[in-house]
């Protein structure tokens, strides 16, 4: 940091010496001070393909998809770019098409960069493109491809073992064996999207446990990782999304039987509801995660990541039988009015990926309303909204006359089981809030965009994950309306079975 005040201190101050200050305050998230590093390198050199790649990225680091887009086509249009620039222009251009909701323009950036030459990262990005447009052959196709090339330039000795074999393995050196981990994890999601039980996929996402840099430094997190074996002390890290850690819970049981101790390490907010719901052993503790002290630096216990539980179990098997609720939902007393807890919007993300995912699962409320609100406006419903962030309630309250409650004030976990015990039904995107439903055990309709976590599956209505839970498929990317109509029917049934005084229960429907 000292010798980048040092550059800036000079005014000599070269354009290579402005670009790499830019570089080093963009990964130290600083971007005003970033911006003005890399635009004072344009000042110097107009046409630096490099600097305009990076501001690029520094715009939708901070989600300005519209900077972000003026400096690529500022980029794109340089004349004689090498093929090393052209990479960087085109790759962060495809970033920015994603997250503009555009993959065909994307795609359209990866196949440039591939006529001017074939690269692991255009050939990656192409993967994703064709995901996000459902055509998941293609992008599996793809996806082998970028992993292919990446063995031949690091790894050729590995070429002609099957990708499962890879998981875990170093190759030529540490960043390369990261990219490697990274490629086979993508690649497992690919498969798992097209078959949910594909057990050479399920094997690829093992990856994930190898694709950071401490996975190959540290030889002590390799040596305590448990692998389903019979052991003394067990450490479960809550350590991936809420969502994610209440769905894995399913499977701390049956962990449990297989060591004399387990730890279930999770994040404070999930602690209290963990406590008082999830049906547990008397060899079961749950105490907060630990990130000053990573469980392998002990080395007296054996430790796994949360996520990779059903995994490392085989319990990942999604032609087995709906698994039953476990998670304690304490009902409350029956009201003569029908209450139905809605969620259509996944949240707000700092990240470019995370922010693209999330509105890729949302369900404009406008469209919801417009399919469903005939039925959810009846005198003997109450509508109950399970969004925390409440940014578009003006909206909202409008369209529904504010017959909407917002109970929620806090992302207290065990607050909002409390208020998933008085409903009756939920319907909601994909989110935490659907995988805490679905271990309550409460009637959940789930709206599934196109593409669709791999979890779900490539189609049915049901999920061996959770007995109450009723999925329902846009056909095509953005095509909310098409599913909103089908839901009539499943949402219809739930209502009449209160009517009745019928226990609500998942609707099978075609």
């Amino acid at each position: 940091m000292l010798l980048k005040q040092q550059w800036l201190s000079q005014a000599c101050c070269t354009a290579d010496h402005w670009h790499q200050a830019g570089r080093l305050l963009q990964r130290l998230a600083r971007p005003a001070e970033a911006r003005r590093a890399y635009q004072r390198v344009l000042e110097l050199e107009p046409q630096r393909p490099q600097t305009l790649s990076n501001l690029v990225l520094l715009e939708l680091d901070v989600l300005q998809a519209d900077a972000a887009n003026r400096w690529l086509e500022r980029g794109l249009a340089l004349p004689d770019l090498k093929d090393a620039d052209a990479e960087l222009l085109h790759a962060a251009g495809c970033d920015l098409r994603l997250f503009q909701r555009r993959p065909e323009d994307a795609l359209v950036l990866c196949d440039q960069q591939l006529q001017r030459q074939p690269s692991v990262t255009a050939l990656a990005n192409r993967a994703l493109c064709l995901q996000q447009l459902g055509r998941r052959s293609e992008a599996i196709t793809s996806q082998e491809q970028a992993l292919q090339l990446h063995l031949q330039h690091h790894a050729p000795e590995l070429a002609s073992q099957p990708f499962e074999k890879l998981v875990g393995r170093p190759c030529r050196d540490l960043e390369a064996s990261i990219q490697l981990q990274r490629q086979l994890l993508n690649l497992g999601i690919y498969r798992l999207q097209a078959d949910s039980s594909d057990r050479s996929a399920q094997t690829l996402l093992l990856s994930g446990l190898s694709n950071d840099r401490e996975a190959f430094l540290d030889p002590r997190r390799q040596a305590t990782r448990w692998t389903g074996e019979p052991c003394e002390r067990l450490i479960l890290l809550d350590d991936q999304g809420f969502g994610d850690s209440l769905q894995n819970c399913s499977w701390v049981s049956a962990a449990a039987q297989r060591c004399q101790h387990l730890e279930l390490q999770v994040r404070p907010a999930l602690i209290p509801l963990l406590e008082q719901r999830l049906e547990q052993g008397n060899n079961v503790t749950i105490s907060p995660l630990n990130g000053a002290r990573p469980p392998w630096e002990a080395g007296d216990s054996r430790q796994l990541s949360l996520f990779y539980l059903p995994l490392v179990l085989n319990g990942w098997a999604p032609e087995s039988p709906p698994r039953l609720p476990y998670l304690k939902r304490i009902r409350t007393d029956r009201c003569e009015r029908q209450r139905i807890g809605l969620l259509w919007n996944a949240g707000r993300h700092r990240t470019p990926r995370a922010a693209l995912g999330a509105r890729i699962r949302d369900v404009p409320f406008q469209e919801l309303w417009s399919g469903l609100g005939d039925l959810l406006s009846a005198d003997n419903l109450e509508l109950v909204s399970l969004q925390l962030d409440r940014h578009d309630r003006d909206a909202v309250d409008l369209l529904t006359g504010g017959a909407m409650d917002w109970p929620l004030e806090s992302p207290c976990w065990l607050q909002t089981a409390r208020v998933m015990d008085g409903l009756d039904a939920v319907i909601c995107v994909d989110t935490s809030i659907a995988h805490l439903a679905g271990a309550m055990g409460v009637p959940t309709l789930l709206m599934l965009g196109d593409p669709c976590d791999w979890r779900w599956g490539p189609y049915g209505d049901s999920s061996f994950l959770y007995s109450a839970m009723t999925l329902m498929r846009c056909p095509s990317p953005g095509a909310w309306r098409p599913m909103l109509k089908v839901a009539r029917a499943p949402l219809s049934a739930l209502l009449r079975q209160h009517e009745n005084g019928t226990p609500p229960q998942r609707i099978r429907f075609k």
